[in-house]
């Protein structure tokens, strides 16, 4: 099993990862990905994963001064990069996705059933979750505006910290239980109906997109909509 974790490095103020391919055990290899320095840290609120291809991909952010904060992702290219130190020199490619005053806190990291990368963030200055997702153009954020970034306005301030984000059913998952929030209530909502006939419409779903034909073509639950106290609020694609 290969495994790899990116962290960021608090004394070197670095994005670093530890790979290994685990047996019977799993000797970690530590390497710099993007170099970072007291006053301009990289590799804050990294999240990793990898693309249907094998290569990982990360998110994270970077900071210089309170109020400008940046979400970037390395992407591993073999060759070319532009960013890695040492032994990863020009094996990474690290581009700026979004930069922005509170922006890039708390990512979240997901490719969708295309490859395509889908990052979910938190931006500290309006208290909203931000989604930014890889399109190849046409977009309004990233390299030649090659990703869409947009804000999941939820009503509430402070309402995406802990974030998560599932894109294989085109959700956008942005975590409620949070102490204070009054999405909170709606936790036990939740639970009461995943006992109830809703899980078994979910649970069908998940069946026929199983089914590799079925999900070419297969297109509802293309939004998940819910009631709060008379306020309908909706996890897009």
């Amino acid at each position: 099993v290969s495994v790899i974790i990116s962290f960021f490095d608090a004394t070197q103020f670095d994005l670093r990862i530890a790979r290994a391919v685990c047996t019977d055990a799993c000797p970690f290899a530590i390497s710099t990905i993007h170099s970072g320095s007291i006053n301009a840290p990289k590799g804050l609120h990294t999240a990793v994963a990898y693309a249907p291809t094998g290569a990982p991909w990360i998110s994270y952010q970077s900071t210089s001064d309170p109020g400008d904060e940046t979400v970037l992702v390395a992407s591993h290219v073999g060759a070319g990069g532009n960013c890695g130190i040492g032994g990863e020199a020009g094996k990474w490619q690290c581009d700026i996705v979004l930069s922005s005053e509170g922006i890039g806190e708390y990512t979240a990291l997901v490719f969708d059933g295309a490859g395509r990368p889908h990052i979910a963030f938190y931006d500290t200055f309006t208290g909203y979750p931000y989604y930014a997702a890889r399109i190849g153009s046409g977009g309004n954020c990233g390299p030649g505006n090659s990703w869409i970034c947009r804000s999941s306005y939820i009503n509430t301030h402070d309402s995406g910290q802990s974030i998560a984000v599932f894109v294989d059913l085109c959700l956008l998952l942005v975590s409620i239980k949070r102490p204070g929030s009054p999405l909170e209530r709606l936790v036990p909502k939740m639970r009461d109906a995943e006992q109830g006939p809703v899980i078994q419409i979910l649970s069908r779903f998940n069946e026929i997109h199983r089914d590799p034909e079925m999900r070419e073509s297969f297109e509802v639950f293309r939004h998940v909509v819910f009631d709060f106290h008379g306020d309908y609020y909706a996890a897009v694609p």
